[in-house]
């Protein structure tokens, strides 16, 4: 028998093509992108991933939203009297300082007026615009272990109140 003559195949590269390469790459980048993205109402608030996305705004000339972390807000001290104008009203005086590292925008202020048992007689709750005052109007963040006082003006809450409570929120 003939065998036939061997044809002379010519040589194929074996390696990755570019196209397989640049989408190597596209997928290198989009994945940890959107994990970014899809990450980013919890991981912006940690401060351990906070600069990644500070650099990413700083090139899209984006503004990140303020540090917030109300827990580390407290209330120094607070003191209840007599309003000098209407007497069924009093005013509570607030010393707030904000424990944190980092200045956060100023808190809800709620106020709680309760027996001597416990039970709420009366509440209310401030947002900042309410209760930032003279220098502080304008203010968006409260800064980092800085006193603020600030003055709340409320109805009488009767003789039953014996306790006021202040939360942040």
């Amino acid at each position: 028998p003939v065998l036939p003559e061997l044809e002379e195949t010519p040589e194929t590269h074996s390696g990755p093509s570019w196209f397989t390469i640049v989408l190597i790459l596209v997928a290198l980048i989009a994945l940890p992108a959107q994990v970014l993205w899809f990450q980013y109402e919890s991981w912006v608030k940690d401060g351990r991933f906070r600069p990644v996305y500070q650099s990413f705004c700083d090139l899209a000339g984006c503004e990140l939203p303020p540090m917030r972390d109300v827990a580390a807000i407290v209330s120094k001290k607070s003191v209840i009297r007599v309003h000098p104008e209407r007497s069924d009203a009093r005013i509570i005086d607030v010393l707030m300082v904000n424990n944190a590292d980092f200045a956060q925008p100023f808190p809800m202020i709620e106020l709680m007026a309760t027996t001597i048992r416990g039970q709420l007689v009366a509440g209310r709750r401030f947002k900042p615009q309410e209760y930032l005052q003279g220098d502080l109007a304008d203010a968006r963040l409260l800064p980092p272990r800085t006193p603020v006082h600030v003055s709340l003006e409320i109805q009488d809450p009767g003789q039953e109140a014996l306790n006021f409570e202040v939360r942040f929120r």
